[in-house]
């Protein structure tokens, strides 16, 4: 009887499965073990890395169209939590605590560049969906009052000021950052001059 070992049989699925054309060239035998050998373009967080380099790049270079189509393929390879389905000890909690700030730090990029390079439109109800999910998030309520503002919906944009100003009072007893406090007065200057 030939016995197999599990890394000959991971070898060969690599290889029935179209990952490489010689599982040897990934599963290198190596003492006192194992080594995998991965090209960084076959990990989803170096690709999601790389992308948001690219994407941040053409924003500072005010290709906003550009840079939110790049991040947001950069976002398209989150299918959930990072490590989700793994036990994280110490290191690895932190390391997918961090994974996940950066994911939220490109979506907020990715529609900040859709807010310069004009569409607007299509953002309020994302924004909504994600300020349901994160109610006291200062960033993406800003967010929701400039693309109500900018799609013709002054009054929605100031009410939102309002529920966002009345939550964050009631809960925690603050309130809200200067940056919202006068995105709040501009809104409040333009209705009046109207």
């Amino acid at each position: 009887m030939v016995r197999t070992s599990p890394f000959w049989q991971l070898r060969r699925y690599i290889e029935a499965n179209g990952f490489a054309s010689d599982g040897d060239q990934i599963i290198v035998t190596r003492a006192p073990g194992y080594l995998l050998r991965v090209d960084p373009g076959q990990v989803d967080v170096a690709v999601f890395q790389w992308l948001t380099r690219e994407g941040r790049a053409l924003f500072d270079r005010q290709h906003y169209a550009e840079a939110a189509t790049v991040l947001r393929k950069a976002l398209d390879l989150w299918g959930g939590p990072p490590l989700a389905n793994v036990t994280c000890g110490p290191v690895l909690s932190v390391y997918a605590t961090d994974l996940e700030e950066q994911r939220r730090n490109m979506q907020r990029l990715r529609i900040h560049a859709e807010i310069e390079a004009g569409m607007y439109h299509d953002l309020i109800g994302e924004l909504r969906s994600l300020i349901a999910a994160s109610p006291l998030d200062e960033g993406l309520n800003g967010q929701l009052m400039r693309v109500l503002n900018l799609s013709g919906r002054r009054i929605e944009a100031l009410e939102v000021y309002r529920q966002f100003r009345a939550r964050l009072s009631g809960e925690l007893g603050l309130e809200p950052c200067n940056e919202l406090q006068e995105l709040h007065h501009v809104l409040l200057s333009d209705q009046s001059h109207r």
